[in-house]
C-alpha cells in the first residue's frame, strides 16, 4: 500500500491499520529448530552476572531480529508519523518477550512485539515455555539445584539461586542496561576510536566458540571485550510492570509433566533423573544439540512460577551475597508479577520491599564492596536506598516512605 492511498483512507481506519501494525506481535516460535539461529552476545561487562551465564543464552540474530513495528511508520511521511506518535501517546507501551527453555540447560529469548524503541517500557510480558528434558541427571540438576553440584559450577557461594533463576535474571538485567536492540557493530566502530565493526563483531557476538584456551589469549580477549562493553553506554531502561507468565507444558514431542504424587524436590533430584534415564530407550544415545530426551517428565509450571517467585524474593530481601544485580532491580523495575498460564501467582511490590528493607550486615551495594567495616557499610547501605527512591522518583516508578528517623539520618549525611 503506497502512502497515498493510506492517506485517502478515512482516518478511523487509518488508525485502526497503524495500531495494528504496531501492536500485532508476530507468532512465538513452535519450538527449538535445529540448526538454530543463534548467538551468544558479549555487550556486558565482565562484573555482570550475565557474563557468567552467556554460553546458556541463546540470542536471534539477523536477519531474523525484529525492527520495531513503528520505525516504518514514522519515516512514511509528517502526517503518518504524527498519527502514529499520536497512537503510541495514547496506550501505555508493551512488550512481548518469548522464552524458551531449551534441555533445561538453555534460554532462547525471542521478541514478538516492540512498537517502538523507548528507555522506558510501561510493561514488559515474558512468556516462559519449557521444551525438552535435560540430556543428563547432572545438567538436569545443575538447573535446578540451589547448590554446586560439580567442580566446574560457575556459583560463587554455595546458597546462590540455581542456574535457571540466574539465567531468567540475565535476560532481564540486559534489557534493564542495553534495551531491545541487538548490538550493531557498525553503529558502535563509529563511536569507539580504534575499534573497527569486523573486531567488536567478533568480540561482541559469538557462536561456539566462547573464549580461547591459551592463557594469554584468554586475558587479551577478556580485557578487549571488557573494555568495550565499557564504552556502550548504560540506557538506563525502566520497566513500570515485568510480568512474567509461566506457560504449562505442551505436548510437543511428546513431552510430559511428572504423576500427581511426586513433588518438586524428588523432581529436581539427581536420583530422580538418573532412574528415568536408564529406563529411557535414549538412554545409550549419542546426545547432540539435536536430540531432546522427550520420555523424562519436565517441570510443572507451578513449581517453576514458586521456585522463581521464592528466589527473586530472596534475591530482593537481599539474601544472597555474591548477586550482582538486586540493585538495578530495584532501581529500574516498579513490580513484578510471576503468573501461571495469565492468573496471577504472585506479586512483588518494589516500592514497598525497598522502603522497609533493612540492613542485616551481609549484603551491601557494589559501590561498598570495598569498605572493611560494617559500620561504613551500613552507612552505603542506607545513601543506596535513598538515592535509589530518588532515581525511582524521577524515572516515574513508585515510590513508598517508611518513617525511619534514623534511617533518614543517616542516609542524609552521605
Amino acid at each position: 500500500m503506497s502512502r497515498s492511498i493510506l492517506l485517502q483512507i478515512p482516518l478511523e481506519l487509518r488508525e485502526e491499520i497503524i495500531q495494528y501494525v504496531l501492536y500485532s506481535p508476530r507468532p512465538s516460535p513452535d519450538g527449538p529448530s535445529y540448526p538454530h539461529n543463534r548467538v551468544r552476545l558479549f555487550d556486558i561487562g565482565f562484573d555482570s552476572l550475565l557474563s557468567l551465564l552467556s554460553h546458556r543464552l541463546r540470542h536471534e540474530k539477523p536477519p531474523e531480529w525484529t525492527i520495531p513495528a513503528g520505525q516504518a511508520l514514522l519515516l512514511v511521511n509528517r502526517q503518518i508519523a504524527a498519527e502514529t506518535r499520536a497512537i503510541l501517546a495514547r496506550y501505555p507501551l508493551t512488550y512481548q518477550l518469548d522464552i524458551m527453555m531449551i534441555q533445561e540447560r538453555y534460554l532462547w529469548p525471542t521478541w514478538l512485539s516492540v512498537p517502538v524503541l523507548s528507555n522506558r517500557i510501561e510493561e514488559l510480558k515474558v512468556t516462559f515455555r519449557t521444551f525438552g528434558s535435560a540430556l543428563s541427571p547432572r545438567h538436569h540438576q545443575h538447573m535446578f539445584s540451589s547448590s554446586p553440584t560439580g567442580l566446574f559450577d560457575y556459583r560463587l557461594y554455595t546458597d546462590d539461586p540455581p542456574r535457571l533463576v540466574l539465567c531468567l535474571l540475565s535476560v532481564i538485567e540486559r534489557i534493564l542496561l542495553r534495551g531491545v536492540p541487538f548490538p550493531s557493530p557498525a553503529r558502535l566502530s563509529n563511536t569507539n576510536e580504534g575499534w573497527d565493526a569486523n573486531t567488536i563483531e567478533s568480540l561482541l557476538i559469538v557462536g561456539d566458540e566462547i573464549l580461547p584456551e591459551e592463557s594469554e589469549a584468554l586475558r587479551e580477549c577478556i580485557q578487549a571485550r571488557t573494555t568495550l562493553a565499557q564504552r556502550i553506554p548504560d540506557r538506563e531502561v525502566t520497566i513500570g510492570t515485568l510480568v512474567l507468565d509461566i506457560a504449562s507444558p505442551t505436548a510437543w514431542r511428546g513431552q510430559k509433566t511428572p504423576e500427581p504424587e511426586v513433588e518438586f524436590a524428588e523432581w529436581k533430584s539427581y536420583s530422580y533423573h538418573f532412574t528415568y534415564q536408564a529406563l529411557s530407550p535414549f538412554a545409550f544415545m549419542d546426545f547432540s544439540e539435536s536430540s531432546l530426551v522427550t520420555d523424562i517428565p519436565v517441570v510443572k509450571s507451578e513449581w517453576l512460577a514458586s521456585m522463581i517467585s521464592n528466589e527473586i524474593t530472596a534475591l530482593l530481601r537481599m539474601k544472597y551475597q555474591s548477586i550482582f544485580c538486586n540493585d538495578i532491580i530495584f532501581e529500574r523495575i516498579g513490580r513484578i508479577q510471576v503468573k501461571v498460564d495469565g492468573v496471577v501467582f504472585t506479586e512483588l511490590n518494589l516500592d514497598d520491599m525497598l522502603a522497609n528493607l533493612q540492613f542485616t550486615g551481609g549484603w551491601f551495594p557494589r559501590a561498598a564492596a570495598t569498605l572493611d567495616s560494617v559500620e561504613k557499610r551500613k552507612l552505603e547501605f542506607f545513601g543506596w536506598k535513598e538515592r535509589t527512591k530518588r532515581f525511582r522518583m524521577k524515572r516515574g516508578l513508585p515510590v513508598a516512605h517508611v518513617g525511619d528517623s534514623i534511617e533518614l539520618f543517616e542516609s542524609r549525611l552521605l
